[in-house]
């Protein structure tokens, strides 16, 4: 292992000492290169927002407990980048993603009640999602680029499933027949482009992402909706 990134490590020194200063990505290139492809890690940290407490008005039951907990999720994907001139261009691709969030502590007390009932209820999602994002780009000079980026998101879901957890006992329920054909998000990236040679480059950026659309429309079940935070690192090749 040492001596195979000793051999990287001359490759890569030796790769660079042969560009010209004139070889980083400048204004110049950018006109020559009109298309990009990439492709990207996202790391994040996902929970839902609930947007209304009443969980089946047909039953007079309603949620007490609003309080909930996220977890981290790692997605990817693959980006298709054309250029509109030097400082735009439009950004697009696939992502897949995950989310996975839980109500720890469930309250319902229906009204023949005459105490609440403790559930616990963990919420599983799986979904693909095309992005149509503008990035405004700025050179910063010696390879680096600052892009800001925002956007929207377009996703469908894979996998929506729910599980209800009382007294040890646990029910799962699909609730994918409820949901909708499409969901839109919000998106939005601010970080930077490192290209240190003529087609190759390496980015970051900190990302945000918010859906517009309830999982559920129906009001005989929770009304939420997603949200995400985290980052999104890739590699992209300029043709």
């Amino acid at each position: 292992m040492k001596k195979l990134a000793i051999i990287l490590a001359l490759c890569f020194v030796g790769q660079a000492l042969a560009q010209k200063d004139s070889d980083y990505y400048t204004d110049s290139d950018v006109r020559k290169r009109v298309i990009g492809l990439g492709a990207h890690v996202n790391p994040f940290y996902n929970n839902s927002r609930l947007l209304t407490n009443t969980f089946n008005p047909g039953q007079l039951v309603t949620l007490i407990d609003e309080s909930t907990k996220g977890s981290w999720k790692v997605g990817g994907g693959l980006d298709l980048y054309i250029s509109l001139t030097p400082r735009f261009e439009i950004v697009t691709g696939v992502n897949f993603g995950q989310a996975e969030f839980s109500y720890p502590t469930l309250l319902f007390q229906g009204i023949n009640d005459t105490a609440a009932l403790a559930y616990s209820l963990n919420e599983m999602v799986d979904y693909v999602n095309i992005p149509l994002g503008i990035s405004f780009k700025s050179d910063l000079d010696n390879g680096w680029w600052l892009e800001v980026i925002p956007g929207l998101e377009f996703s469908r879901l894979l996998r929506y499933e729910g599980d209800f957890v009382r007294g040890g006992n646990a029910e799962t329920e699909d609730f994918m027949p409820q949901t909708q054909d499409l969901y839109t998000w919000v998106s939005f990236q601010l970080g930077g482009t490192f290209r240190p040679f003529d087609t190759w480059g390496y980015s970051v950026r900190f990302q945000g992402r918010y859906m517009l659309n309830s999982l559920i429309q129906e009001d005989i079940y929770l009304r939420e909706t997603l949200y995400n935070i985290g980052m999104n690192a890739g590699i992209q090749y300029r043709f």
